[in-house]
């Protein structure tokens, strides 16, 4: 299976932030390859069916005044 970055577009910028035209770029700026972005992006949803120590987050729920909140937190294994 092959992953083909499709191209994104900033509409508006409220910060001075590095401008990505593809995800090509967005690897470069992280000094990782496109399958390794990938990989961090779970394209494939792999971190639903694997066990604990491969997710790359835990999750926890947070209370909300309208429902609940997700937060992420790094596995550090």
């Amino acid at each position: 299976m092959t992953w083909t970055p499709t191209p994104t577009q900033i509409v508006a910028r409220r910060w001075p932030i590095a401008e990505l035209h593809d995800h090509a770029a967005l690897a470069a700026l992280l000094d990782v390859d496109q399958g390794e972005l990938a990989w961090f992006a779970d394209v494939r949803s792999l971190e639903q069916r694997c066990p604990e120590p491969l997710r790359h987050y835990r999750w926890t729920t947070l209370p909300r005044p309208h429902g609940c909140g997700w937060l992420p937190r790094p596995n550090r294994g």
